[in-house]
C-alpha cells in the first residue's frame, strides 16, 4: 500500500490548508515542515503527508512512484492577490510565468492521468461538502469524518496585517475550512490583470 502522500502545486494555491486536513483524519499524519520527499514516518499512521508550494517535474519521475500526489493550483487572480496584500516575497519565484508553467503541467496531467496523481482545482476542493476531496480520501483508505473537514483551531481571534506574514497566514488557515475566493479581495496591478487575462491557460481553467 502507498504509504506517502505529497501535495504541490503553486504557492497561496491551498497547499496548507489541504495539508491540515489531510492531518486531522484518522490515519494520516501530517508534517507542518515544508519538504518535496518524506523521511520521516511513525508507525502508528497508515499514511504520512507532506506539502511543498510548488510543482517540480521530479515529482512525474519514477522516484515519485511510492507517493499519492496530490497537485492543485488556484485561479491566478486570487494567487497574486494574496501574494500582493503579503507585500513582500520572491518576485524570482513567485511569478506570473512559474504560475503559466504550472498550469501548463496541470492541464497535462488532466488530461492524460498519471496514476496515483489527482489534480484539484481550489475551488473544488469546497464544493458538495467537499465531495470531491471525500473521493480522493475513499480512493486511497484515507480515514475521515465530519470534524475532518472542521478547523480544530480557535477562529475568534482578529485579524492581524497582512504584512505581518507569519501571523497573517497562521491567522488564516486557523480560519473555518472555505473557499476564500472573493471578488472583492481582488488586489491586483493593471500589469498582472492584463497578463493574466491573457493566458492561454488562465482561459482553459477559469473562463467558463
Amino acid at each position: 500500500m502507498l504509504k506517502k502522500i505529497i501535495i504541490f502545486g503553486f504557492p497561496h494555491s491551498g497547499t496548507t490548508i489541504l495539508r491540515k486536513i489531510f492531518g486531522q483524519t484518522d490515519n494520516v499524519y501530517g508534517l507542518r515542515k515544508e519538504a518535496f520527499e518524506i523521511n520521516e514516518t511513525k508507525q502508528e499512521y497508515d499514511f504520512t503527508c507532506v506539502k511543498w508550494p510548488f510543482f517540480k517535474n521530479i515529482f512525474l519521475s519514477k522516484q515519485y512512484d511510492e507517493y499519492i500526489k496530490i497537485f492543485i493550483l488556484r485561479n491566478p487572480l486570487f494567487c497574486f492577490s494574496s501574494l500582493n496584500r503579503r507585500e513582500r516575497y520572491d518576485r524570482r519565484l513567485h511569478t506570473i510565468d512559474y504560475w503559466n508553467l504550472t498550469a501548463k503541467a496541470f492541464i497535462e496531467l488532466k488530461n492524460a492521468p498519471l496514476e496515483n496523481c489527482e489534480c484539484l482545482l481550489y475551488n473544488q476542493m469546497f464544493e458538495n461538502d467537499f465531495n470531491m476531496l471525500k473521493g480522493i480520501f475513499n480512493k486511497y483508505g484515507i480515514q475521515y469524518n465530519d470534524k475532518t473537514f472542521e478547523t480544530k483551531s480557535d477562529t475568534t481571534l482578529s485579524e492581524p496585517s497582512p504584512k505581518d506574514h507569519a501571523r497573517f497566514r497562521q491567522w488564516q488557515i486557523n480560519q473555518p475550512f472555505q473557499n476564500m475566493n472573493c471578488s472583492s479581495k481582488i488586489q491586483l496591478t493593471n500589469q498582472q490583470e492584463q497578463k493574466i487575462s491573457s493566458l492561454e491557460t488562465f482561459k482553459i481553467l477559469f473562463k467558463h
